[in-house]
């Protein structure tokens, strides 16, 4: 049932594959083809699944998403130094209604998830997020949504929390399973005020593409742990994409995007990763390619790490700070960073466990607490946490 709406990877892209050295990815690719069907997931780290809906639910219409382009710039790129074994499962077609790709998808991405799978989903319309969360419902912990985005999609139009857009399904329909919310990359000119207040008022955290762009290993902690990751190409400027119009001119760079996508492998807690609203163009393509050798590249590193202090892989730091003592954490394995912050009524709820409530964060917010200051991230945490 969960792979039936699946359409093997073409004859003409197997037979490219033929051409291409040992160390192509296209040679190392476990596929779904004609005639061996659909292969053995129980040694499949990773798969790539094509959406090729094109509809979102506020009835907009995008270009068909060009798979064959796609696949040829991802094939020919080499191998690395990895041990997965990564699969192309092909393209899930569109049902007769948006709302049953959705559905299919869900199947989908629950099937591969139940079989330890990590789904890599791309496609042409970020809607499609919403069928990758509905996937991960039978996830017993409330999940954390990373976007990297540079507009809100909460509204559409004037309903300023409205019943098309997908973020706000996440919000507000059964079963709610979304605990929190990380937005990366925003731009200003392109969100209403109105919006960053309902994001504010939601506990939300939203960060600027400037924020970011003067120091791009901010984003290490933001993506830290985050269970579902969905980028919007319309994040990363128009340039990289040689796209004609509908992008804008400003957003991340090519070398940018590649090391966002390289953090997010790194996070241990990513499920299930996202790439929507890919332009059919062949800069566009080739730089989705790459996104995806970055991810698999950090994907490669993860250390699963929790800091402990019994463990000696972790320091602990006491930093008294007026009538107040954070307690931070370094992994001398990694060199990352935690802090802790009390668990106020929403933690208690969320994290019903005994364990401390930790936060990612970076080793110059240790030095922000020495300088008798709280950190911004504490700060986040600790308001979400007495909600």
């Amino acid at each position: 049932m969960e792979f039936e709406f699946l359409k093997p990877v073409s004859d003409t892209m197997l037979a490219h594959c033929e051409l291409l050295a040992d160390q192509h990815l296209g040679s190392r690719l476990v596929k779904h083809t004609e005639k061996g069907g659909i292969p053995d997931l129980a040694q499949i780290d990773m798969a790539l699944v094509v959406v090729h809906e094109h509809r979102s639910a506020e009835g907009k219409r995008s270009p068909l998403f060009d798979s064959e382009a796609l696949r040829l710039a991802f094939y020919q790129l080499f191998y690395g130094n990895w041990s997965l074994k990564i699969a192309d499962l092909g393209d899930l077609q569109p049902g007769e209604q948006p709302e049953d790709t959705q559905f299919a998808l869900k199947q989908l991405v629950a099937e591969l998830l139940a079989k330890g799978v990590m789904p890599i989903v791309i496609g042409a319309v970020q809607d499609s997020t919403y069928g990758c969360y509905r996937g991960l419902d039978s996830s017993t912990e409330l999940l954390h949504l990373g976007l990297i985005d540079s507009r809100f999609d909460l509204c559409v139009a004037d309903e300023m929390v409205s019943s098309d857009s997908y973020v706000s399904k996440m919000i507000t329909e059964a079963p709610n399973q979304l605990y929190h919310l990380t937005q990366i990359g925003y731009q200003s000119y392109f969100v209403a005020q109105e919006e960053l207040d309902l994001y504010n008022q939601l506990f939300f955290e939203a960060y600027r593409l400037g924020d970011l762009t003067t120091d791009m290993r901010r984003a290490e902690p933001l993506l830290r742990t985050v269970n579902l990751l969905s980028l919007d190409m319309h994040a990363i400027a128009a340039a990289e994409l040689a796209v004609p119009g509908g992008y804008s001119p400003n957003g991340f760079s090519g070398r940018e995007i590649c090391a966002l996508m390289r953090y997010a492998g790194i996070a241990d807690q990513l499920r299930l990763l996202g790439i929507f609203e890919v332009p059919n163009t062949g800069p566009a393509q080739l730089l989705c390619a790459q996104m995806l050798w970055y991810f698999i590249e950090g994907y490669t590193l993860r250390i699963n790490e929790i800091p402990n202090t019994s463990s000696e892989d972790f320091i602990k730091f006491n930093v008294p700070i007026d009538h107040d003592n954070l307690v931070f954490y370094k992994s001398l394995r990694t060199d990352r960073w935690w802090v802790e912050v009390g668990k106020g009524p929403f933690e208690k709820v969320a994290r019903s466990d005994d364990r401390p409530y930790l936060v990612a964060c970076l080793a110059k917010d240790y030095q922000t607490a020495l300088n008798n200051e709280l950190p911004e991230c504490w700060i986040r945490a600790s308001r979400r946490s007495m909600q």
